[in-house]
């Protein structure tokens, strides 16, 4: 009985970080399991022992019994490790699930130990739905809390969404702005209902006159929730793309999806939308629209910061700052942490892209390595969450690298798609099982180099 708590405790503490991380999504977490498995030869062959080991148990249950243990074993060492800051919801999730881990004790059929693992995930899960009720109360409160502190400060709301480049543009935006308003946003990456309410409730002051707001979704037509707590006066679409295929299913449901922030405007609200991506102009769109074209910039700028700066200028331009005060403030925009960051120490230049990517921001890293001199090296776990396009879009990727000197891999997968395209290229390929193994590699190097850190690929959930 010892071993058997000990192991559904450890089962338990682990799903439940998953769980956390995969942001308290049932779906997910099945995800994420289904592409860890696929990706790890040696957790798929620890899969397949536990389930033979499972069916020799009933027929010979002694000998078989440590064998099973043995098995489990396997799997905690092979699952991948998660380490995450519980918060107090997190602190409710495990505490309730070792009370349930109370009623297995008692339970004396001899064959439970056998089922550990899925008993782990099954409290996890009851947990979280005996919890939901509790959990929506609490979130309700502080929304409408933070709802009623943006009605008594009624400041103008602007929001931004797209598939990325949201934070980038936010901050960018707010740089511009603050020529002229008192605009206030969260440096943190607070994108979600809740993730909103807090900068409201806790960050925001009683007198902006302009707060700038990030909105972030991964799942189809899941806009609406920030209903409860935004009424927007101006509304900004980036752009769409591949990024969490994996839960969107289809890039049609990416563009309807990242469109319906139409929803929460005033009704006398505007939209902002990129004209580059055709797809969103097909949208039944309720508000009047401005459709923002890439301007002529700096040579300073990547395409890609062009692209981003264009929709700032755009939505500066309508709030009245002059196109002198617009002009003179790009030349100081701040730097944004892990987004195309360059940093430089005697003879390495890294670009710190690690934060988020897609695959044409991938391609803008690629082409600012390659305008630095030194040895061209990437470090990166390739593109995430792009479901059925995993395959193809991080093949496609690596033929793309064809100027990189060296691709280091960040991956448990030899076979990872992103190392197949790039082995045509015929240049050095290294594939290791984490980044402290890429960094040994780069420091053996005494020649002059240039790091692209790029999509880490950490994400639980990895196609």
């Amino acid at each position: 009985m010892f071993f058997n708590v000990c192991f559904l405790i450890i089962f338990i503490v682990l799903n439940t970080f998953y769980f956390i991380k995969e942001f308290y999504s049932i779906k997910r977490l099945f995800l994420g399991y289904k592409s860890i498995i696929y990706n790890d030869i040696f957790l798929l062959i620890s899969i397949v022992f536990y389930f033979i080991t499972i069916l020799m148990s009933f027929i010979n249950y002694n000998i078989f019994k440590y064998l099973n243990y043995l098995s489990m074993l396997l799997l905690l060492l092979f699952l991948p490790k998660v380490v995450i800051k519980l918060s107090k919801r997190g602190i409710r999730q495990i505490v309730l699930s070792f009370l349930l881990v109370l009623i297995i004790v008692f339970i004396k059929e001899k064959y439970i130990f056998l089922f550990l693992p899925f008993i782990a995930i099954f409290i996890v899960i009851i947990s979280y739905y005996l919890l939901l009720p509790f959990e929506s109360i609490i979130n309700n409160y502080y929304i409408k809390k933070a709802k009623n502190k943006l009605m008594k400060v009624n400041p103008i709301v602007i929001g931004v969404t797209g598939s990325f480049s949201k934070t980038t543009f936010k901050l960018y935006l707010h740089h511009v702005l603050k020529q002229k308003y008192r605009v206030e946003v969260s440096f943190k990456n607070y994108n979600t209902l809740l993730g909103l309410t807090r900068f409201i409730n806790e960050e925001m002051s009683n007198f902006p006159e302009i707060i700038i707001c990030e909105i972030g979704i991964d799942e189809p037509f899941s806009m609406h929730k920030f209903s409860k707590l935004l009424n927007l006066d101006i509304a900004c679409i980036l752009g769409v793309g591949k990024v969490h295929l994996a839960t969107f299913k289809s890039e049609n449901n990416i563009v309807k999806s990242k469109a319906q922030i139409d929803n929460l405007l005033k009704k006398d609200g505007i939209v902002f939308i990129n004209d580059k991506y055709d797809t969103l102009k097909d949208y039944p769109y309720k508000h009047k629209k401005i459709y923002y074209k890439e301007k002529i910039l700096s040579e300073k700028f990547t395409s890609f910061q062009k692209n981003i700066i264009s929709g700032v200028i755009e939505v500066a331009t309508f709030l009245n700052i002059d196109e002198t005060t617009i002009y003179k403030s790009l030349k100081s925009l701040p730097s944004i942490k892990r987004r195309k960051e360059i940093k430089k120490q005697d003879n390495l230049t890294v670009i710190d892209d690690s934060y988020n990517i897609n695959y044409d921001g991938f391609l803008s890293s690629i082409k600012k390595l390659e305008e630095i001199k030194g040895i061209k090296i990437v470090i990166t776990g390739g593109l995430i969450e792009l479901g059925k396009s995993f395959y193809k879009d991080n093949y496609n990727l690596g033929k793309n690298m064809q100027n990189i000197d060296i691709l280091i891999l960040v991956s448990k997968n030899k076979r990872h798609p992103l190392g197949k395209g790039y082995k045509n290229n015929f240049n050095k390929l290294y594939i290791v099982s984490s980044l402290k193994k890429a960094y040994n590699i780069v420091n053996q190097i005494k020649e002059e180099k240039v790091v692209l850190l790029s999509a880490k690929g950490e994400d639980f959930l990895i196609n």
